[in-house]
Formats: structure tokens, sequence, C-alpha cells
């Protein structure tokens, strides 16, 4: 056991027999930092719980996906970033809407995109 765990359970009536004990002993810095050690603690235990409460809620977050690494399943609408094929049949920078499908690629407004480099699935609906 710790010397500052001792001090955080100790009573004034313990730390008052300290201070007849040991002369000048200063009572009120006592029980202040008493507290102020209990508030830190309190503390620290409400930041970790916030951190674990964080960790859970990202992690139901969507998420960007190298088409590399992983397509989504056939008829799947995401967002996706890549190159659209314009008018001109020229590669075009873009974040658009599409809808995956296994046999032929990714589709957006009746438009075939050239390259799509990442995708992620849409997050899920407001509940009414």
């Amino acid at each position: 056991m710790s010397d500052n765990s001792k001090w955080l359970r100790m009573t004034a009536s313990e730390l008052r027999s300290i201070e007849r004990k040991v002369g000048g002993y200063d009572i009120e810095a006592a029980v202040a930092n008493r507290s102020n050690a209990y508030h830190c603690l309190a503390a620290a235990e409400e930041i970790e719980a916030l951190e674990t409460e964080i960790k859970a809620l990202s992690s139901k977050l969507p998420r960007w996906r190298n088409c590399a690494d992983e397509l989504p399943s056939d008829d799947a609408l995401c967002i996706v970033t890549g190159y659209l094929l314009d008018d001109h049949e020229q590669q075009v920078p873009s974040t658009e809407l599409a809808v995956y499908f296994l046999n032929s690629g990714w589709q957006i407004d009746s438009k075939w995109m050239a390259e799509v480099t990442h995708w992620m699935p849409l997050p899920e609906a407001p509940k009414p």
C-alpha cells in the first residue's frame, strides 16, 4: 500500500491525532490535499471510461476502405472516391455515391467509374 493511498483514507480525526503527535502539522492542507487527490482519481476514472466509450463508438463509424484490399458486396450503394469518365472519356477525380456490381464494377448516374481507389459504406439511417 502506498503512502498516498493511506492519506486518502484517513479521517479528519486521524489527521488531528497526527497533528497532536507531530507539532505544527497543517491539518487544513492535509484535508485539502486529500480532497484534491480524490478529485484527481475520480477524474482519471471518468477519462478512462470516456476513452473506452469513444473506442467503442468509433469502431461503429463507416471508414474508408482501399479497393485493393476489400470490395463491397454485389449491388451495394457506397460513397466512393476515384476517377469518373466524363463525356469526353477523360478521367476526372471525383467523390460520389456509386453502386458496385460484381460482374461490371462501379456505376454512378449511368456513367461508369473508370477507377475507384477507396469506398465507404453508407452510415445507418436515423431512427424515426
